[in-house]
Parts: structure tokens; C-alpha cells; sequence
């Protein structure tokens, strides 16, 4: 069976303190690693002002390849736009480092590296074009995992996914691109791809993304500057609520059992920091 060189690219703008633990879970079966960074937000945001000094500092510990500065100036209305431009140049540096599948990543996901390793053997054994996994959310600390839900939903009664390890076709590769338009499964819709060919949605007992989206230093950062933060009053109020919610929310004042807990009707399991993540490391 051939080897699969992995192309991982990530987006960044804040959240950096994720970074290091994210890429350490992930290097050994990571052929390149890229990192795609803004120094300013869509919505003139500035980031932190060492964030080029730490991402340089990653390439000295060998845990990044290359590093690109995204920044234009972001006039777009839909700031999804953007996000899948940054995905796309990604998948770009990818191709040009001589990988042959590619995967992209935001800084607050995580993946197991024995479930990665087997994932990738099955998608060179059946030759799976294109993937999706679960995902796994957690709540506000890295030992607090929601079970089978997310913080934030638009109310409908679907599965969310996210796209995992997609093959590079060199032949076509300028029209094999990041887009809005179509997926098998829901999905962020900046990381929908035009490939219609082969497709496996993997179990969740084979693997998943977990993903630390409400852990932050800063929280409001996170949300103030989100691509989804369109401007409309009903969003942002729902994304105020939500972040409240989420700050004031502690495991012991909603706990039901040792190990579980509740927030907003859904249930929280306690379970170990397995990425080691420690925010004030950076």
C-alpha cells in the first residue's frame, strides 16, 4: 500500500494558544503542516502582536513547515468569502509540498493520532476521494465533553459534520477547490468541496474531531470576530446569550452525578485533559 502524504493546513486569527496542542496530537502522522494567519480579523480586529514571533517559534520546533500571512482588505459582505480562500490557499501549499491528500483545520480541533493513523490506512485501501467525521464539542475547559450535542445550533433536527482527509488530484487540481455549494453531509459551509467522487462518512467509534470551540483565553475575541458574526442584531444576540451562558456556566453548580453535569439541557461529561492543553502555555 502506497504511503499517504498528509497535508494539514490551519486557520488562524485567534485562539493561538490551541495551536501547539493541536499540532503535537497530529505531527507524527502529518506529512506537512502549514499554518494560514491573520494579523487582522474580517472585521478590523488587530491579533495579538507576538502572534508571527510564536508562529515562527513552532516552525523552530519542527511542529510547522510553512507559514502564510492572509491579509487583504475584507470588503466582501459574506465574510464565508474569505474563509474559503483561506482553506483553498491551504490545500494549495499542500499541493505544491508534494502531498497526496490534504486535510484543513481551525487551531481549537483535535484529533487522535492511533485513530488518525488508522483512518488514513482505510482511505488508501478503498481509495476514498473525499471524508467526513463526527464531531465531539467541549465546554468551556478541555475536560468538560458535551454528549451528542453542540452549544450552538440553529434549532433543526440534523447531524453536523466536518469535513476530514480529501485526496489532491493533481490533474484536475484547478478545479478542485473549497466552495459553498454542495457536500453529502451538513458541514461548515466554507469547507464544502466540488468533489463529487468517492465519499466515507467514518463511525464515531473509528474516529472523530474533537473540537474545543468555547475554550479560549478570550472568549469574546472568538465571537466578536467569527465569520458568522454577520452584523445581524439576532445573531449577535444569540451569540451574546450563548457566550454568557457559557462564562457564567460552572460543572458543580449544574452537576447531576460525579461525572455529569448539565448546560442548557444538554449533557456534560467530565472527562481528562487528553491533548495535555494548557491555555496559559504560549
Amino acid at each position: 500500500m502506497k504511503e499517504m502524504k498528509l497535508g494539514i493546513s490551519y486557520n488562524l486569527f485567534d485562539g493561538e494558544e490551541l495551536l501547539e496542542s493541536s499540532i503535537r496530537a497530529i505531527r507524527s502522522e502529518a506529512f506537512y503542516v502549514s499554518v494560514v494567519y491573520q494579523t487582522k480579523s474580517y472585521y478590523g480586529n488587530l491579533a495579538d502582536n507576538n502572534i508571527e514571533n510564536y508562529l515562527k517559534s513552532l516552525i523552530e520546533k519542527g511542529l510547522i513547515d510553512e507559514i502564510y500571512h492572509y491579509d487583504k482588505g475584507f470588503s466582501h459582505k459574506d465574510k464565508h468569502h474569505f474563509e474559503i480562500q483561506k482553506r483553498n490557499i491551504g490545500l494549495e501549499i499542500s499541493k505544491k509540498a508534494g502531498c497526496s491528500h490534504y486535510l484543513s483545520m481551525d487551531v481549537d480541533e483535535f484529533y487522535d493520532a492511533k485513530q488518525l493513523k488508522k483512518a488514513k490506512e482505510y482511505i488508501l485501501r478503498k481509495n476514498i476521494k473525499t471524508s467526513a467525521v463526527s464531531i465531539v464539542e467541549y465546554l468551556k475547559e478541555p475536560i468538560y465533553k458535551l454528549v451528542n450535542s453542540y452549544t450552538y445550533t440553529p434549532d433543526v433536527p440534523y447531524n453536523f459534520y466536518v469535513p476530514f482527509i480529501m485526496k489532491i488530484h493533481k490533474i484536475s487540481f484547478k478545479n478542485q477547490k473549497h466552495n459553498k455549494k454542495w457536500y453529502p453531509c451538513v458541514v461548515d459551509p466554507t469547507r464544502a468541496l466540488n468533489n463529487r467522487e468517492k465519499f466515507y462518512l467514518f463511525s464515531v467509534q473509528d474516529i472523530v474531531m474533537h473540537h474545543m470551540s468555547t475554550i479560549r483565553n478570550d472568549l469574546n475575541k472568538k465571537y466578536n470576530n467569527s465569520n458568522f458574526n454577520l452584523g445581524d442584531d439576532k445573531v449577535l444576540n444569540k451569540i451574546r446569550k450563548l457566550q454568557d451562558s457559557i462564562l457564567n456556566w460552572t460543572f458543580e453548580e449544574n452537576q447531576i452525578s460525579e461525572k455529569y453535569s448539565i448546560f442548557e439541557n444538554k449533557l456534560v461529561e467530565k472527562t481528562e485533559n487528553h491533548f495535555n492543553i494548557n491555555l496559559k502555555n504560549k
